[in-house]
């Protein structure tokens, strides 16, 4: 039962890096498959360090980066689209970008 519950959360981290950059890290024991990477709103300028669809490896990481700018919203969220392995549904997962530290 507490593999179950361990599978089935989102195996994500997101945290901030360096400068403009960001890493998204799969924090699970399998690999996310068909992984897409976007914004909410999509207007938002990320570069992300890997082709989508992709893969992101188990307990591996992207860089992401993200100056932010004036005309951003104060709300904005990275989305995260992945399958599992052997599972066909689609999972989404929406976390707030966090902001650089001063």
């Amino acid at each position: 039962m507490m593999q179950e519950s361990a599978f089935n959360r989102p195996p994500w981290s997101f945290e901030w890096w360096s400068g403009d950059t960001y890493l998204l890290t799969n924090t699970s024991s399998v690999d996310a498959l068909d992984v897409a990477i976007s914004s909410h709103p999509e207007e938002l300028a990320l570069q992300i360090g890997m082709e989508m669809p992709g893969k992101i490896g188990a307990r591996s990481a992207v860089k992401i980066m993200y100056g932010s700018r004036m005309s951003d919203p104060w709300v904005r969220d990275i989305v995260v689209c992945w399958k599992r392995p052997g599972d066909a549904s689609q999972l989404e997962w929406r976390f707030p970008i966090p902001s650089r530290p001063r």
